[in-house]
Parts: C-alpha cells; sequence; structure tokens
C-alpha cells in the first residue's frame, strides 16, 4: 500500500523543466555612463564604429529576430544572462542587469560596454499578478526606481476585457518606498494594486503605472484568471528565478498554465 501511494505521489509530480532562457530587452534602461554616444546596435556594431567581435556577441542571443529587434536597446541576450567571465569587451555579466555595446565615431572606434542605467522616467519593472487567499483575489505587483519623487495618486492597473461589462476598467493600490542599502539615493518604489474579480476562463490584457507624475505606463500584458469550474488546471513550480542560461523562464511562457508557484530566492529584476 505504501508503495502505490509513492507511485500516486510520483505520477503527480511534473516532470522537471529543461533549462531554457529567452533574451530580454528593456527599452526604457539608460545608455551606460561609460557610453557618451548611446548603444550601438546589437546586429551590427561595427556601423557603430564598436570593434566587439560581432560573431561572439551573435552567439549570445538565442533568437537572431529578438537580436535585431532589440536594435539599440539595453539588453540581456539568453545565452548570456548570468554567465560567469562577462561578455566580450566587457568586464562583467548580465546578472548585474541589462548592457549595451558603446556607440563610437569615425576615427574613435571603441570596444566599450557598460551597464545600463534606469529609466529616465519611473518605468515598471518585476511586473507580477498573484492569487490572493481567496482563488478570485488576484493583485498585480510591481516596482519603479523613482528618486523618492512625490507621489500624485496611487499606482494604477488598467485592466481590459470583454467579461468587464466595459471595454478597460481602473484598479489603484498602495505603495511602499525604501531606499537601497548600497545607494540611498536609489530609492525603489513597492507597487501593489488589487484587482476588481474577474470572470473565470477569461483572457485580460493589463498595463501598469507607478503614482509620481513622470511616471510611464508599461504594458499590455496578458491576464487569465482561474479556470472556469470544472475546467482542467496546470500549475509550474520553480524556484531561484534568476537571470541565468540555466533558468526556465522561457518554458513558463510555452506552456498553459493558470498559476505559479515560487519556492524563493526571486532574483529576477526585469
Amino acid at each position: 500500500m505504501a508503495s502505490a501511494r509513492a507511485s500516486l505521489a510520483l505520477a503527480l509530480c511534473a516532470a522537471p523543466s529543461a533549462a531554457l532562457m529567452y533574451d530580454v530587452v528593456e527599452r526604457a534602461m539608460t545608455a551606460p555612463a561609460e557610453c557618451a554616444r548611446g548603444c550601438a546596435p546589437w546586429s551590427s556594431l561595427a556601423s557603430a564604429f564598436n570593434t566587439a567581435p560581432q560573431a561572439a556577441v551573435d552567439a549570445l542571443w538565442a533568437s537572431r529576430d529578438a537580436q535585431a529587434a532589440a536594435g539599440s536597446s539595453c539588453a540581456m541576450p539568453a545565452n548570456f544572462a548570468g554567465a560567469p567571465g562577462g561578455a566580450p569587451g566587457a568586464a562583467f555579466d548580465f546578472s548585474f542587469g541589462p548592457q549595451c555595446y558603446c556607440a563610437g565615431a569615425p576615427g574613435a572606434p571603441t570596444a566599450a560596454s557598460g551597464y545600463c542605467g534606469d529609466p529616465a522616467e519611473p518605468t515598471p519593472q518585476q511586473v507580477n499578478v498573484a492569487f490572493g487567499a481567496d482563488a478570485g483575489d488576484l493583485a498585480v505587483a510591481f516596482v519603479t526606481v523613482d528618486g523618492g519623487a512625490p507621489l500624485a495618486g496611487p499606482p494604477v492597473v488598467e485592466v481590459c476585457g470583454p467579461a468587464l461589462g466595459a471595454a478597460c476598467v481602473n484598479a489603484s493600490g498602495a505603495t511602499a518606498r525604501a531606499a537601497e542599502p548600497q545607494a540611498a539615493a536609489r530609492v525603489l518604489s513597492y507597487h501593489n494594486v488589487p484587482l476588481p474579480r474577474l470572470a473565470p476562463g477569461a483572457r485580460y490584457t493589463y498595463r501598469v503605472r507607478g503614482g509620481t507624475a513622470r511616471g510611464a505606463w508599461r504594458g499590455p500584458f496578458e491576464l487569465r484568471p482561474r479556470p472556469a469550474a470544472g475546467a482542467p488546471a496546470r500549475f509550474a513550480l520553480a524556484g531561484d528565478l534568476g537571470v541565468y542560461p540555466y533558468n526556465c523562464f522561457a518554458n513558463l511562457l510555452k506552456e498553459d498554465i493558470v498559476g505559479f508557484v515560487h519556492l524563493g530566492d526571486h532574483a529576477c529584476t526585469f
């Protein structure tokens, strides 16, 4: 009998996912301090007079389409995200955040690269949806880096979908703030916005904004609440979601899941 119970328990456990990271692009982030002329295009460093080896940079990307679409934006390509040793021409790794290669100039080429800076406008990061104590309770949480600028209002989530009876509705929440221990002037705002009750099984889109006057919207993202009664439900389970080549973010994107159980060490910041 004990053996049968053990077999049943094993059958209920999902097989572990293979490592599969995706290319992360952060368009709102600003060029590194080292890049006085901005960032070079990831697909054509030489066109911006950066001499880092193009073939080695190409190999960092899981998708050449994503590389081309990234343009000159700050990014963490999938095949190198968090790998030790630094990217070609760089003395750091992506576990410290997005980077780019610097643009040079005629007669003044460069191989330099650097870490990107915070967005010029407070732009939401770490956007996620969480279940509450009741299966029908949902809340959106996100972070902005706003330097402690005065709040002009609460954080807002705009939810859109046919099941609402209106095109879109806004929900507002609360903000808590904390200074980064390593850089006290870098103030992080943590936002939590409870959502209205949404129809089970329906699909929605949403976008988010912090409460400062210059805060930028981010989205749209897709949202699906709990399944309709009697419908099958698939959940994923993982831990330590840093931006590393051996994490499973891309597996989560391609699976049809309704919930995600996080075991801890939520180290992903983008």
